[in-house]
């Protein structure tokens, strides 16, 4: 979480080496703690998209999320259950695209933990 990160920024070296100096909690938090912490809330903000959009699927799916006639892959999975037998193109495609979609998201924020967390900018 944000704030589990927080609390481990406030207890790096850098930080109590500010407050020895004498710099206001405000110094801190806009020098110290918040640049640190926007590269995971970047991160962060990427994943829960890809969370978000297979939640909405499910929700669909089951009935409780987007109403018709606005488009929903969850529901047109729903809609293509009764004729997957005979038109299995109807159900792979709204499924292939759900995948591709959330994956693309975990892979962009893999992506930039790798690119902002300092700790990996030196390995590979």
């Amino acid at each position: 979480t944000v704030r589990g990160v927080a609390l481990a920024l406030r207890e790096e070296t850098y930080v109590e080496a500010a407050i020895s100096l004498g710099a206001s909690n405000s110094r801190i938090m806009a020098q110290h703690i918040l640049p640190n912490l926007f590269q995971y809330v970047i991160v962060s903000a990427s994943l829960f998209v890809g969370a978000a959009v297979l939640l909405e699927s499910v929700v669909s799916f089951l009935g409780y999320g987007v109403q018709p006639p606005n488009p929903s892959w969850g529901r047109e999975l729903n809609d293509a259950r009764e004729e997957l037998a005979r038109y299995p193109h109807l159900a792979v495609f709204p499924g292939l695209f759900i995948f591709a979609t959330v994956w693309s998201f975990n892979m962009f924020g893999d992506a930039l933990r790798d690119r902002l967390d300092p700790r990996l900018r030196g390995s590979n």
